[in-house]
């Protein structure tokens, strides 16, 4: 229990905190405060929708004082694309969608207690390097885990915190690495494709590259797909980082990818939680 410690029954309660932890989209939410959680990001959800609304909107208004083919095919594809991804996160979240519209100003003055730097789309480029494009840059990041292993070591329960879109602890499934792989993440978009994909599922969204290579490239249609299904014991959770729902002693190899130079707090403190939940040995 991410609450009091205590051992969770198999339907995922606490007996000690009178607490359900909710499962969405096939990810438990392992979390202090599941509904205040699940709002909280549904309000980032709904602020993220506002924001693709209103970037649609101001391409077709720019549409309409564009003064050159270039910028007119530019425009275009952008107000194109800005409206496919409101349609495919509308899809892919709506498990979150519970709570009526309101203005982008409005979301904009929320306060919440997640991480203010946490946008629910933070790290979307993560997700077409891992699951679309950049096969090299995973390639390179298995081979850096693999390398730093002992010869012949495997695990039977390895948890990545902070596993971000997914596709190291896929990779590290995958190639038999463990025989338990616990992908723990807070953000909801990426922890709900992580599962989809895993799952065999493909999913289709647009990316936004920084330097497109033409006007008509500025918005491009990408569909994401793992290679194959997970193997059996590949696991998805949603919670905090520095509230692992996990008892002490109960990794053998713990990651933490991308992790330890963008946390908030102490990195003591996440230093002395990663050895309590490592095996001896670990």
């Amino acid at each position: 229990c991410p609450r009091c410690d205590q051992l969770l029954g198999t339907d995922l309660s606490c007996p000690a905190c009178q607490v359900s932890y909710p499962v969405h989209e096939g990810v438990p939410w392992l979390v202090a405060d599941p509904k205040a959680t699940r709002f909280e990001w549904k309000n980032r959800w709904q602020m993220a929708l506002r924001d693709l609304e209103k970037r649609q909107q101001d391409s077709r208004d720019a549409l309409q004082r564009a003064q050159s083919a270039a910028a007119n095919t530019r425009l275009t594809s952008l107000a194109e694309g800005y409206a496919s991804q409101h349609r495919a996160l509308k899809l892919l979240l709506s498990d979150l969608g519970l709570a009526g519209g309101a203005d982008l100003t409005t979301y904009l003055a929320l306060k919440t207690r997640l991480p203010t730097q946490m946008g629910l789309m933070a790290y979307e480029a993560n997700v077409f390097r891992d699951w679309c494009w950049g096969a090299k840059e995973n390639a390179a990041a298995l081979k850096a885990i693999t390398d730093a292993l002992p010869e012949g070591g495997g695990s039977e329960g390895c948890l990545v915190l902070g596993a971000g879109a997914g596709r190291l602890a896929y990779d590290m499934h995958q190639q038999g690495l463990s025989r338990l792989t616990t992908a723990l993440e807070l953000n909801p978009y990426l922890t709900t494709l992580t599962r989809q994909l895993a799952d065999g599922d493909t999913v289709q969204l647009v990316e936004f590259p920084l330097a497109p290579d033409s006007g008509a490239h500025s918005a491009l249609q990408r569909t994401l797909a793992a290679p194959a299904r997970a193997r059996e014991g590949f696991e998805v959770v949603l919670a905090d980082v520095m509230r692992p729902p996990f008892a002490a002693s109960s990794f053998d190899l713990i990651l933490t990818p991308w992790l330890v130079d963008v946390i908030n707090g102490d990195t003591g403190d996440l230093l002395g939680l990663i050895n309590r939940l490592l095996r001896p040995g670990g």
